[in-house]
């Protein structure tokens, strides 16, 4: 009884912190969408795609496939501005897996924006 009770204790646990982070990594392109999404108003959350590969040649075609993160309230301004400069960028990033059915924090199947840095 005691070994039930503690695995239901543990379970309860991993269910009310919401996410497990599994892998972290980095992305180099330029970054071509910011916006907030959401269709309950309290769980909006800012969502941003960066295209790998950046523009070709100036050119204004895109390469690469698009990569989809959340981003934090506090990193969406140098987002937004590295949006606009259409410069390439490198982001590091993280991945959680979530416990939680109907967890609002992200519409990016778990990756999350740590930082991003102007790299032209």
């Amino acid at each position: 009884m005691k070994l039930l009770r503690n695995v239901i204790i543990l379970a309860a646990a991993l269910a009310l912190s919401g996410c497990i982070k599994d892998s972290d990594g980095e992305k180099v392109g330029s970054i071509t969408r910011l916006s907030k999404d959401g269709w309950i108003p309290l769980c909006k959350t800012w969502e941003g795609e960066i295209i790998r590969g950046g523009m070709s040649n100036g050119t204004g075609i895109l390469g690469g496939t698009p990569f989809h993160f959340t981003v934090s309230s506090d990193l969406a301004d140098q987002v937004k501005q590295a949006m606009e400069s259409t410069k390439e960028v490198k982001i590091h990033y993280h991945h959680e897996k979530f416990v939680v059915l109907g967890s609002c924090s992200s519409k990016s199947d778990g990756n999350f924006l740590d930082s991003i840095e102007i790299v032209h």
